[in-house]
């Protein structure tokens, strides 16, 4: 799903964050945008680069045809997702670059501290060369798994 970055501020500026691989841009509707979720908030989602999670794309469009099908009502509460942009991003201090971006709901809109909650889902949470994951990685992880939900239950 292609989202126009003619709505948003560019350059997008980086945002703080804790922990993951990928970036994660700060997505500002211009005072303009007619779309629906600029009247609740200018910064209602952000950008999160692809460059580490492309994957992620296919698993979102996906989710989105099959989130009413019987078995898959999980899929209602992921973070709502609004497509890809391709846009200018501040990646380094001075340094602008043209990003392709996934936009996401922004969960700290309106919140001035959140804590994150990571729901793992999969029998592994890790596979040896997958966004350069050591088989050692991968073994250790196993491990971890083994004595977690995951290993029975398919998440936690």
């Amino acid at each position: 799903t292609n989202v126009p970055p003619e709505i948003f501020e560019t350059p997008m500026p980086p945002m703080s964050r804790s922990g993951g691989t990928a970036s994660l841009f700060r997505s500002e509707f211009k005072s303009d945008a007619q779309e629906p979720e600029a009247a609740e908030s200018a910064e209602y989602w952000l950008a999160k680069d692809l460059g580490r999670a492309a994957d992620e794309v296919t698993f979102y469009e996906g989710a989105i045809k099959i989130k009413d099908v019987q078995g898959f009502e999980l899929l209602k509460w992921l973070t709502p997702y609004r497509g890809v942009c391709k846009a200018p991003c501040q990646v380094k201090e001075g340094v602008i670059e043209e990003t392709e971006v996934m936009i996401l709901r922004n969960c700290r809109d309106g919140y001035g501290a959140c804590r994150m909650l990571d729901i793992k889902i999969g029998y592994e949470t890790a596979v040896a060369g997958w966004q350069g994951k050591s088989s050692f990685g991968a073994m250790k992880q196993s491990y971890v798994d083994s004595f977690t939900n995951s290993a029975d239950q398919g998440f936690r």
